[in-house]
Protein backbone atom coordinates (compact mmCIF):
# COMPACT_ATOMS: atom_id res chain seq x y z
CA UNK A 1 0.00 0.00 0.00
CA UNK A 2 2.79 2.10 0.84
CA UNK A 3 3.60 1.88 -2.47
CA UNK A 4 0.74 2.40 -4.32
CA UNK A 5 0.58 5.40 -1.90
CA UNK A 6 4.39 7.12 -3.46
CA UNK A 7 3.42 6.15 -6.77
CA UNK A 8 -0.23 8.31 -6.76
CA UNK A 9 1.35 10.96 -5.23
CA UNK A 10 3.96 11.06 -7.44
CA UNK A 11 1.73 10.86 -10.16
CA UNK A 12 -0.34 13.70 -8.75
CA UNK A 13 2.77 16.18 -8.38
CA UNK A 14 3.39 15.30 -11.74
CA UNK A 15 0.18 16.58 -13.33
CA UNK A 16 0.33 20.10 -11.06
CA UNK A 17 2.20 23.25 -13.19
CA UNK A 18 5.06 24.75 -12.07
CA UNK A 19 5.05 27.23 -9.58
CA UNK A 20 7.72 30.38 -10.66
CA UNK A 21 8.94 32.92 -8.21
CA UNK A 22 6.54 35.14 -8.68
CA UNK A 23 3.62 32.79 -7.56
CA UNK A 24 1.79 32.80 -11.45
CA UNK A 25 2.03 29.27 -12.45
CA UNK A 26 4.12 28.16 -15.37
CA UNK A 27 3.22 24.91 -17.41
CA UNK A 28 4.95 21.81 -17.61
CA UNK A 29 4.10 20.23 -20.99
CA UNK A 30 4.35 16.42 -21.78
CA UNK A 31 6.95 14.35 -23.11
CA UNK A 32 7.75 14.64 -27.07
CA UNK A 33 5.91 12.31 -28.96
CA UNK A 34 6.72 10.45 -31.86
CA UNK A 35 5.74 11.30 -35.36
CA UNK A 36 5.30 8.03 -36.26
CA UNK A 37 3.71 7.28 -39.85
CA UNK A 38 4.44 10.29 -41.75
CA UNK A 39 7.17 10.49 -44.31
CA UNK A 40 9.35 13.49 -44.28
CA UNK A 41 8.95 14.08 -48.44
CA UNK A 42 5.17 13.71 -47.83
CA UNK A 43 5.13 16.24 -45.02
CA UNK A 44 7.18 19.08 -47.40
CA UNK A 45 4.14 18.15 -50.11
CA UNK A 46 1.24 18.52 -47.72
CA UNK A 47 2.99 21.82 -46.03
CA UNK A 48 0.60 24.78 -46.54
CA UNK A 49 -0.20 27.91 -44.91
CA UNK A 50 -4.12 27.47 -43.40
CA UNK A 51 -5.81 30.85 -42.29
CA UNK A 52 -9.15 29.22 -40.90
CA UNK A 53 -9.64 27.91 -37.55
CA UNK A 54 -11.48 25.00 -35.53
CA UNK A 55 -12.99 26.17 -31.85
CA UNK A 56 -11.07 23.38 -30.40
CA UNK A 57 -8.78 23.68 -27.87
CA UNK A 58 -5.29 23.02 -29.18
CA UNK A 59 -3.68 20.26 -26.84
CA UNK A 60 -0.67 20.56 -24.73
CA UNK A 61 0.37 17.64 -26.50
CA UNK A 62 0.37 18.88 -30.26
CA UNK A 63 1.45 22.42 -28.73
CA UNK A 64 4.59 21.17 -27.26
CA UNK A 65 5.61 19.05 -29.89
CA UNK A 66 5.55 22.00 -32.02
CA UNK A 67 7.54 24.13 -29.96
CA UNK A 68 10.28 21.26 -29.73
CA UNK A 69 9.98 21.67 -33.49
CA UNK A 70 10.42 24.89 -33.12
CA UNK A 71 13.18 25.60 -29.80
CA UNK A 72 14.05 22.60 -27.96
CA UNK A 73 16.51 20.08 -27.45
CA UNK A 74 16.58 16.50 -29.06
CA UNK A 75 18.10 15.20 -25.40
CA UNK A 76 17.96 16.88 -21.77
CA UNK A 77 21.02 18.68 -21.77
CA UNK A 78 21.89 17.64 -25.41
CA UNK A 79 22.29 19.74 -28.54
CA UNK A 80 18.99 21.97 -30.02
CA UNK A 81 16.66 21.24 -32.62
CA UNK A 82 17.97 24.39 -34.85
CA UNK A 83 21.21 25.08 -36.06
CA UNK A 84 23.02 28.26 -33.89
CA UNK A 85 25.77 30.48 -35.61
CA UNK A 86 28.78 30.15 -33.07
CA UNK A 87 27.32 27.01 -31.24
CA UNK A 88 25.79 29.22 -29.04
CA UNK A 89 22.06 29.41 -26.86
CA UNK A 90 19.18 30.44 -28.80
CA UNK A 91 19.34 33.87 -30.86
CA UNK A 92 15.39 34.08 -30.31
CA UNK A 93 12.71 33.65 -28.58
CA UNK A 94 9.46 31.94 -28.82
CA UNK A 95 6.34 33.25 -27.11
CA UNK A 96 2.57 31.53 -27.03
CA UNK A 97 -0.18 33.76 -26.32
CA UNK A 98 -3.09 32.77 -26.35
CA UNK A 99 -7.05 33.17 -23.84
CA UNK A 100 -5.17 31.64 -20.51
CA UNK A 101 -1.91 34.52 -21.32
CA UNK A 102 0.84 34.68 -22.90
CA UNK A 103 4.31 31.92 -21.99
CA UNK A 104 7.57 31.87 -23.44
CA UNK A 105 8.96 28.69 -24.54
CA UNK A 106 11.91 27.14 -22.64
CA UNK A 107 13.21 24.53 -24.77
CA UNK A 108 16.22 23.89 -22.53
CA UNK A 109 13.05 22.03 -19.57
CA UNK A 110 10.56 21.95 -22.41
CA UNK A 111 7.94 23.84 -20.43
CA UNK A 112 5.78 27.49 -20.68
CA UNK A 113 7.23 29.93 -18.37
CA UNK A 114 4.64 32.62 -17.36
CA UNK A 115 4.89 35.89 -18.60
CA UNK A 116 1.57 37.54 -18.71
CA UNK A 117 -2.01 37.17 -18.05
CA UNK A 118 -2.36 39.33 -21.01
CA UNK A 119 -3.94 37.33 -24.20
CA UNK A 120 -1.98 39.24 -27.05
CA UNK A 121 -3.34 37.28 -30.19
CA UNK A 122 -5.34 40.70 -31.38
CA UNK A 123 -2.83 43.00 -29.72
CA UNK A 124 0.34 41.93 -31.85
CA UNK A 125 -0.41 41.86 -35.76
CA UNK A 126 -2.69 43.61 -38.07
CA UNK A 127 -4.89 40.22 -39.68
CA UNK A 128 -8.06 39.23 -37.45
CA UNK A 129 -7.78 35.46 -38.14
CA UNK A 130 -5.01 35.20 -35.68
CA UNK A 131 -7.27 35.86 -32.74
CA UNK A 132 -9.36 33.31 -33.93
CA UNK A 133 -6.55 30.33 -33.42
CA UNK A 134 -5.78 29.05 -29.76
CA UNK A 135 -2.41 29.56 -30.25
CA UNK A 136 -0.14 32.40 -31.41
CA UNK A 137 3.27 31.85 -31.38
CA UNK A 138 5.83 34.86 -31.30
CA UNK A 139 8.93 34.98 -32.52
CA UNK A 140 11.49 37.33 -31.24
CA UNK A 141 14.81 37.72 -32.72
CA UNK A 142 17.81 38.09 -29.49
CA UNK A 143 20.75 38.11 -30.93
CA UNK A 144 22.27 38.90 -27.96
CA UNK A 145 24.13 35.56 -27.23
CA UNK A 146 26.46 36.48 -30.24
CA UNK A 147 27.23 39.83 -29.65
CA UNK A 148 30.73 40.15 -28.58
CA UNK A 149 31.42 36.53 -29.92
CA UNK A 150 31.08 37.39 -33.04
CA UNK A 151 33.29 39.81 -35.40
CA UNK A 152 31.42 40.11 -38.52
CA UNK A 153 29.45 43.40 -38.66
CA UNK A 154 25.76 43.20 -36.80
CA UNK A 155 23.99 43.24 -40.29
CA UNK A 156 25.52 40.10 -41.12
CA UNK A 157 25.01 38.39 -37.34
CA UNK A 158 21.46 39.11 -37.77
CA UNK A 159 21.50 36.88 -41.02
CA UNK A 160 22.37 34.33 -38.86
CA UNK A 161 19.98 35.03 -36.49
CA UNK A 162 16.97 35.02 -39.20
CA UNK A 163 18.57 31.91 -40.81
CA UNK A 164 17.62 30.10 -37.26
CA UNK A 165 14.47 32.15 -37.17
CA UNK A 166 13.73 30.56 -40.78
CA UNK A 167 14.35 26.99 -39.59
CA UNK A 168 11.94 27.31 -36.56
CA UNK A 169 9.16 27.83 -38.03
CA UNK A 170 9.65 25.96 -41.04
CA UNK A 171 9.65 22.90 -39.00
CA UNK A 172 6.52 24.38 -36.98
CA UNK A 173 4.91 24.49 -40.92
CA UNK A 174 6.15 20.26 -41.08
CA UNK A 175 4.90 19.63 -37.83
CA UNK A 176 1.23 20.85 -38.47
CA UNK A 177 1.45 19.17 -41.90
CA UNK A 178 2.22 15.89 -40.14
CA UNK A 179 0.02 16.35 -37.03
CA UNK A 180 -2.82 17.70 -39.60
CA UNK A 181 -3.09 21.14 -37.91
CA UNK A 182 -3.50 24.84 -39.40
CA UNK A 183 -0.43 27.77 -39.47
CA UNK A 184 0.84 30.02 -41.58
CA UNK A 185 3.55 32.81 -41.04
CA UNK A 186 2.63 36.71 -40.25
CA UNK A 187 4.95 38.71 -40.77
CA UNK A 188 3.26 42.04 -40.07
CA UNK A 189 2.98 43.56 -36.43
CA UNK A 190 1.31 46.26 -34.48
CA UNK A 191 3.49 48.31 -32.14
CA UNK A 192 1.99 48.63 -29.01
CA UNK A 193 2.07 47.69 -25.10
CA UNK A 194 2.00 44.10 -26.16
CA UNK A 195 5.81 44.58 -26.93
CA UNK A 196 6.50 45.63 -23.37
CA UNK A 197 4.52 42.62 -21.85
CA UNK A 198 6.92 40.70 -23.46
CA UNK A 199 9.51 42.74 -21.04
CA UNK A 200 12.18 42.48 -24.51
CA UNK A 201 15.34 44.18 -24.25
CA UNK A 202 16.46 47.02 -26.81
CA UNK A 203 18.65 44.31 -29.04
CA UNK A 204 15.13 42.18 -29.58
CA UNK A 205 12.86 42.66 -31.82
CA UNK A 206 9.39 41.33 -33.57
CA UNK A 207 10.56 38.90 -36.42
CA UNK A 208 7.47 37.22 -36.88
CA UNK A 209 4.04 35.33 -36.06
CA UNK A 210 2.27 31.77 -37.03
CA UNK A 211 -1.50 31.22 -35.21
CA UNK A 212 -1.54 27.21 -34.57
CA UNK A 213 -4.44 25.10 -34.15
CA UNK A 214 -6.89 22.81 -35.68
CA UNK A 215 -7.91 23.27 -39.33
CA UNK A 216 -11.80 24.80 -39.62
CA UNK A 217 -14.05 22.31 -40.57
Amino acid sequence: MKKVFCLLLGLLLLSVPVTSQAGEKNIALPPVSELSGTDLFQAVKERSSLRAFSEKELSLQDLGDALWTAAGVKTPGGKWVIPFARRTSPTFKVYVTGEKGTYLYNGAEHLLEFVSVQDLRGEAVLQDFAAEAPALLLYVASPEPLLGKDSRPLEEVLHSVYLSCGAAMQNVYLTAAARELATCYIGSIKHGEWEKELKMTPQEFYYGAMPLGYPAE
